[in-house]
């Protein structure tokens, strides 16, 4: 009997049509002819049957079932489910799936699942796919994902929808082409003909025409209450009071069924109906008896409302309706006896397999104690996440697992009020870690850094949690690091965050973290390692099948180096690869593809563009750090080309001001443009005070973007002293170079125009300073960019470089031997192609050398 009652023998099994049901043909013709069937009517109106007798009669072979009930009303734990049911479709990769429904952060990342799997289904056969009670499926997202799905499967697959109430999903354009199957109540309802077929050939019950013609216009055709009826008249013998069918009459009706039975069939009735799948072993087990077999084989004999879930006809359920009134009477048990039983079936069930349902049963009797052991131990399966969702809070703040589980599922659902609840709720009443943990979780939920001790991260080191849960943690608390420019701690956490990602084959946190690896090489100036790293993830999504939001994150990482590069083509093209890759769904990197696209506008000089973008996005995360970024990147390029007013300088320093005493850690980036705003703000020494603490502290933590963001802003702060200043700006010049050319970042010096230019210019003709060749060649780059973008005729688009690489071009010369030529390196002949491509608006060197010539003939042409 092991494992007779995990999730694949109990809610992935089809029910088996009782012997004898009624043919119901006219209902359904053939299933296939439709994208989606709704059945809907009420409990023991026949909507299984229906389906299920469909199935057998035709011999269908490719049909997935999914008996739903209120636990699946939560979108992990019904995409859960679905990839079990469908696993046959996806080889080796259903456990791979559902490890990453555990690494998700937000609901609508789901989607990637769907798309995959999707992809996967669309195979040669038709397949059916069943959701039996859909009607406890109410969540709004999880809806909207079940959309989703039917909306972009292929035509080999289809859907059939059993619900008691109306169908949550619009189907509109499925009717309109007549794709869709629509069976109402009216329709189950049996006719006077077919009720007297139920009767006596289901049934087996003889009746005479004048009860028949009672009971057929009591229930109205209705099939459970033609059982209900027929079943408590053969007990009875007469049914003269009942005039009307409805919850309390059915209840009484139940009582009356009850009645006819023996006393060991009633109480076994009574107290299994805790059990929503049962069999002869754990009934036995659970009542201490040892007969159950024969007590189920007599009920079924009886047509008791008892459904057969396998063809050996050895595991069983009760019809929702019976098992409602049935719990009525246990109910009524003592507490005692009603604890014991649920006890026992949790035993029962947890040795063979069935955790989720012997979990179940300790919510029941609130031995949340019991359960907590249990869920943490299976707190990989999303099944888990059901039960941290509806644990009382009080229970919940006992386990440090289930506290970082229960904010990190809130947040992940879009629920950051409940996050805010919960962490209230914590910090008023949970232990020393607990509070430690919210306190973590505040970064992500209210946008602010909180403050973590170093006893504190000791703390979080020794904590006794699955090391799923200690990813999730390190995920968090690299963002207070980051936050608090501790590079080395970042990076610890990231790293092995993606190791315990990998390790359980976890796409979505592994992708997280790398994210986070390569944002703490930017800073770091490693660029190449950046996009390594960036790499690394368009691999995972490539392989994983997952594209989408995912995958847009390569894009949105890669185009941030392009801009540090100044390869705005490159970059343009990147950052509209993510924005196609999320048109269709919202997603967490929507945000970063706006703030790209506004540093993008102020790059390319379109100032009025680029501000508006920022001006919104301070609007809407007004609450937050955001708005200090904003105001960050807006000054960072309105400043050096002077497109500000004295309110902006103000408003920028009251908002630092401000943001740094709540929350104690700015970030380098906005250090360093507070320095600027103190000295256009004519407080000059403050400002030279500001710009040498962080590039103290960049120099020591080797943080080489801000490093040469901070070298340039102190060159233009003392610019104005060039006589005096001549030997500290030159040695400031060259260390930024310095840090520069290895990667190539050169839009710092773009954006600063003519000023920075004229210093370059006068450290590269200065007779007193001997540039290295990587130097002279870098500053070349820099001089080729910046002059071409002065110049307004078609002949002086290009830098006195490129028209020289031009020249050799146009004489037929390879890239090898123009390198030769003008003694440059072939990466530098590359890169100038490159812009002398974009200049002349071409695509290869065949059009550059018809443009070039037709550029000569028509100058020589007008002298």
């Amino acid at each position: 009997m092991k494992n007779e009652f995990n999730l694949i023998r109990t809610k992935l099994i089809a029910p088996i049509p009782r012997k004898n049901c009624i043919k119901r043909e006219r209902l359904i013709n053939d299933i296939f002819d439709y994208k989606v069937a709704i059945v809907k009517g009420a409990a023991g109106s026949g909507k299984s049957t229906l389906l299920s007798s469909f199935i057998k009669d035709k011999k269908l072979k490719h049909v997935k079932w999914i008996n739903l009930d209120e636990d699946n009303n939560e979108i992990y734990s019904f995409w859960y489910y679905f990839i079990e049911a469908i696993s046959d479709y996806l080889p080796g990769e259903s456990e791979k799936l559902i490890n990453n429904l555990n690494g998700m952060t937000n609901n609508n990342e789901i989607l990637e699942i769907i798309s995959y799997i999707i992809n996967k289904m669309c195979v040669e056969e038709d397949i059916l796919i069943v959701f039996d009670d859909y009607h406890h499926i109410k969540e709004k997202n999880l809806n909207s994902t079940v959309e989703y799905l039917i909306k972009y499967s292929p035509q080999n697959v289809h859907y059939a929808f059993l619900t008691r109430e109306e169908f949550p999903i619009y189907l509109g354009e499925l009717r309109v082409r007549g794709e869709l199957l629509e069976i109402d109540e009216t329709e189950l309802k049996f006719s006077k003909e077919e009720c007297l077929d139920f009767m006596h050939n289901t049934l087996k019950i003889d009746i005479s025409e004048e009860a028949l013609n009672k009971i057929f216009t009591i229930s109205e055709g209705w099939i459970g209450g033609l059982q209900f009826t027929a079943l408590a008249l053969k007990n009875k013998g007469h049914i003269e009071k009942i005039n009307v069918l409805n919850k309390y009459v059915i209840e009484y009706l139940t009582e009356e069924i009850l009645k006819g039975l023996n006393l060991r069939e009633r109480e076994f009735l009574i107290k299994t109906s805790i059990l929503k799948y049962f069999n002869a072993d754990l009934t036995d087990y659970v009542l201490e008896i040892n007969d159950s077999a024969d007590i189920i084989n007599s009920l079924v004999d009886k047509n008791l409302f008892i459904i057969t879930l396998n063809e050996e006809e050895t595991a069983f359920r009760y019809h929702h309706l019976f098992n409602e009134f049935l719990n009525m009477s246990f109910n009524k048990l003592a507490d005692e006896e009603k604890s014991k039983l649920h006890l026992r079936a949790y035993n029962f069930l947890k040795e063979n397999g069935d955790i989720s349902e012997s979990i179940r049963h300790l919510f029941s009797i609130k031995a949340y104690d019991r359960a907590i052991p249990l869920i943490e131990e299976n707190i990989s399966s999303p099944e888990a996440w059901t039960f941290i969702k509806e644990m009382p809070l009080q229970s919940l703040i006992t386990s440090n697992e289930l506290v970082v589980q229960r904010i990190f599922y809130d947040f992940s659902s879009i629920q950051v009020d409940e996050c805010k609840g919960i962490i209230n709720y914590i910090e008023k009443n949970g232990s020393r870690e607990a509070k430690l943990l919210a306190n973590i979780s505040k970064i992500y939920v209210y946008n602010y850094c909180s403050e973590i001790k170093e006893e504190d991260l000791k703390l979080v080191e020794k904590l006794k949690v699955s090391e799923i849960t200690k990813a999730v943690i390190y995920l968090n608390m690299q963002l207070v690091f980051l936050s608090k420019n501790e590079y080395e701690k970042v990076m610890k956490y990231a790293v092995e965050a993606d190791k315990i990602a990998g390790k359980y084959n976890m796409f979505f946190l592994s992708v997280f973290a790398k994210c986070q690896i390569a944002l703490i090489l930017e800073d770091m100036g490693e660029y190449s390692k950046v996009m390594e790293k960036y790499r690394e993830i368009k691999i995972l999504t490539d392989k994983s099948g997952f594209n989408g939001a995912y995958k847009s994150l390569y894009y949105l990482g890669i185009a941030g180096i392009y801009m540090k590069r100044y390869e705005i083509a490159k970059a343009e093209k990147s950052l509209s690869l993510a924005a196609e890759e999320i048109e269709k769904k919202h997603s967490f990197t929507k945000f970063g593809i706006i703030y790209n696209q506004m540093e993008l506008r102020f790059i390319k000089q379109e100032i009025e563009e680029g501000k508006k973008i920022a001006d919104e996005l301070t609007k809407v995360y007004i609450d937050s750090f955001i708005p200090l970024q904003g105001y960050t990147v807006k000054l960072k390029y309105m400043l050096p080309m002077k497109f500000y007013e004295k309110e902006d300088l103000q408003q920028f320093k009251n908002i630092f001001e401000r943001k740094r005493r709540e929350w104690k850690y700015i970030r380098p980036e906005d250090k360093i443009i507070y320095s600027r705003v103190l000295y256009l703000l004519s407080s000059k020494q403050e400002a030279l005070k500001a710009i040498d603490e962080i590039l103290e502290y960049c120099r020591k933590y080797h943080v080489k973007t801000n490093l040469i963001d901070g070298l340039i802003v102190k060159i233009m702060i003392i610019k104005d002293d060039f006589e005096l200043k001549k030997r500290e700006i030159y040695n400031l010049l060259r260390e930024a170079l310095h840090y520069s050319i290895e990667n190539g970042y050169l839009t710092v010096y773009i954006i600063e125009g003519k000023p920075l230019l004229q210093l370059i210019k006068k450290l590269k003709n200065d007779k007193d300073i001997e540039l290295t060749n990587k130097e002279k060649e870098f500053v070349q780059k820099i001089i080729d960019i910046e002059e071409p973008r002065k110049a307004n005729k078609e002949d002086e688009l290009l830098s006195e470089r490129e028209k020289e690489v031009l020249k050799v071009l146009c004489e037929g010369h390879s890239n090898k031997e123009i390198c030769e030529i003008l003694n440059i390196s072939l990466a530098t002949v590359k890169t100038h192609l490159i812009n002398i491509y974009s200049k002349l608006g071409v695509s290869n060197r065949v059009q550059a050398v018809e443009k070039a010539k037709k550029v000569q003939s028509n100058n020589a042409s007008s002298h």
